[in-house]
């Protein structure tokens, strides 16, 4: 991808790739006027790194797709692409400068396994990294949150010969985190093709709360993959489906006993529970209340309210 279009190019005039892990290459990159005017086409053979992540320190990346509009990634901030990426080439400005981090993902896993010892894991869970990139085309744009500034700014404090090791760790770091499917350190916006989808998953969810909905039931009625749905979910919402589901469930039972005249269980079964037991302890532990002692609370909070005769 783009470290082979560096490679062929004079782009490189104080740095070559760093190698300080199996896998991993880094290089400063500093792009010349005169070399900016035509666009990259990104290469995908076999040799292609499986991901490559662009510290964007200055000037512009405008990326091209195969099927949707453009996209601009503006400094400062963090581009991620895979082998996978629907990007099939990229405009650059004249002004370009940033670090660029190669992460070829077998032989990672060669490079680290006296690291994952230590850490009594297998594996660096670059297969659900895989995943996440699939479903979001293949590249993921970083926006300005504490967590890229801090990489930035920490950039800028470090001797330059220091830059590319930094930009290695974050890398990782990044994919860690993609592994795990935490995203909430630096918020990565739904992909929009999906955002109408999830929308429509949780507008759905409102209105069968009676129903048996299940992470399996709801992406095969909307035509998307588990793993989309929840990683998108919580991307878009901040939590996860069950979270949201049970806290709607709880919002609309209490909604019901302040409001209506069923008993308990009929409510329970209403907003989705089999029997009175199980609401019960999500609804004290939503409420600090039970649900009987939640309705008398409401009644008298009612009549307190009633307007008196003069």
């Amino acid at each position: 991808m783009l470290k082979e279009y560096l490679e062929k190019s004079n782009f490189l005039p104080n740095t070559a790739l760093q190698n300080t892990i199996l896998g991993v290459q880094a290089c400063r990159f500093c792009l010349h006027s005169q070399k900016a005017d035509c666009p990259i086409l990104l290469s995908k053979d076999t040799d292609t790194p499986s991901f490559e992540m662009i510290f964007c320190c200055k000037g512009t990346l405008i990326l091209e797709h195969t099927n949707q509009n453009p996209s601009i990634v503006q400094a400062p901030k963090i581009l991620l692409l895979s082998n996978q990426s629907s990007i099939h080439q990229i405009q650059i400005t004249q002004d370009l400068e940033g670090i660029l981090v190669s992460i070829h993902t077998e032989q990672l896993y060669q490079g680290l396994q006296s690291f994952y010892a230590l850490m009594g894991k297998h594996d660096f869970r670059t297969k659900q990294a895989e995943d996440y990139m699939q479903m979001h085309d293949g590249y993921v744009m970083i926006p300005q949150t504490p967590w890229s500034n801090a990489i930035f700014s920490t950039i800028l404090h470090l001797p330059e010969s220091e830059w590319e090791h930094y930009c290695i760790w974050k890398a990782l770091e990044l994919l860690y985190l993609l592994g795990t499917h935490n995203t909430s350190s630096f918020h990565i916006a739904t992909n929009s093709r999906l955002a109408p989808a999830i929308a429509a998953i949780r507008t759905y969810m409102q209105a069968h709360l009676d129903e048996k909905l299940t992470i399996a039931s709801l992406s095969h009625k909307f035509c998307l993959s588990p793993t989309t749905l929840k990683v998108g979910f919580r991307q878009m919402y901040g939590e996860s489906v069950h979270k949201c589901l049970q806290r709607l469930r709880i919002a609309q039972a209490a909604k019901l006993l302040s409001t209506s005249t069923m008993t308990v269980l009929q409510i329970a079964q209403s907003v989705g529970y089999d029997g009175v037991s199980q609401f019960n302890v999500v609804f004290k532990k939503t409420y600090g209340l039970t649900p009987t002692q939640y309705r008398k609370m409401s009644v008298s909070v009612n009549i307190c309210h009633i307007p008196q005769d003069r």
